[in-house]
């Protein structure tokens, strides 16, 4: 009996490296929603309430005029082009916003420039206001935005070290992103409305694109992102889309977008249609 003893230690070291041989590899990284952040993206949250736990002042001082912030002023930070698009504001107070030409500028909470993606090109009438990721595992900012010509672009915030280009992804059509991309709960994918003259799409992409899947790079040195599916309709070009959030409602993670004809359409996250609501009227699209 105390030679099949001794055997045990041995036997179970086998079953041990068999376990770990047969474990998959790691999967990609997963990016959520920055909750930690007070304004991550326009209309603040998953579902676009516009709303946020954080007080403001119950009467606005705006004796400062054109003074600088420090002197009691309005002036936080001055851009040399047209200002189009809601700013997001990170966990640290770090403010994202475009200027129509270039896609992200990072503006510390004392008004002085981060970094900003000057190279980057975006062309002009840039609409899509910022989104904010938190990656995990890694606990990045990735900032995800809409630009003219149906690209999306991915970036991170690297600190003080600057920014880092994580991908970026043209759409089959020609149009524009203009709506505030929105993340999906899973952490997998991000969802944007993209117009163009002859109507729109809701396009889902991947916040980690497969490499083996990728598109081919719009940037020199920067990889393309992944399109998984999308979602043809009548035009959602200003639309920000809405997910729902509530873990309670079977239609968990589903997708909510207005079109330019006044229709509500609702996807799941696997892109299939949920049901679509007539009689809204045209503008309804702005909402």
């Amino acid at each position: 009996m105390i030679p099949a003893l001794k055997m045990i230690p041995h036997l179970l070291c086998i079953s041990v490296l068999v376990l770990v041989a047969g474990t998959p590899s790691l999967s990609f990284a997963k990016v959520y929603l920055d909750s930690q952040a007070p304004w991550p993206r326009k209309h603040s949250d998953h579902r676009n309430t516009g709303q946020t736990s954080y007080p403001g002042p119950i009467v606005p001082d705006l004796s400062g005029g054109n003074l600088p912030v420090g002197q009691g002023g309005l002036v936080f930070y001055k851009f040399n082009y047209d200002l189009r698009t809601s700013p997001a504001v990170g966990p640290d107070g770090t403010v994202y916003a475009a200027n129509g030409t270039t896609p992200i500028f990072a503006i510390r909470p004392d008004g002085t420039l981060k970094w900003d993606t000057d190279g980057i090109r975006a062309g002009d009438s840039l609409h899509s206001s910022p989104a904010l990721g938190r990656e995990t595992p890694g606990d990045r900012t990735v900032i995800y935005m809409g630009e003219r010509n149906n690209k999306l672009i991915a970036i991170s915030d690297d600190g003080e070290a600057g920014f880092s280009t994580d991908w970026m992804v043209k759409f089959r059509v020609d149009g524009d992103i203009t709506g505030s991309p929105n993340l999906g709960l899973d952490g997998d994918q991000l969802y944007a409305s993209c117009g163009c003259v002859n109507g729109g799409y809701l396009v889902a992409y991947r916040t980690e694109p497969d490499p083996d899947l990728i598109q081919q790079p719009q940037l020199p040195g920067v990889p393309a992102g992944e399109i998984p599916w999308t979602a043809a309709n009548r035009g959602m070009s200003a639309v920000a889309p809405a997910v729902n959030d509530n873990p309670g409602d079977p239609n968990y993670g589903d997708v909510y977008v207005l079109d330019s004809v006044g229709s509500v359409e609702v996807y799941s996250s696997e892109g299939v249609e949920r049901w679509k609501s007539e009689g809204l009227g045209q503008q309804s699209q702005k909402s």
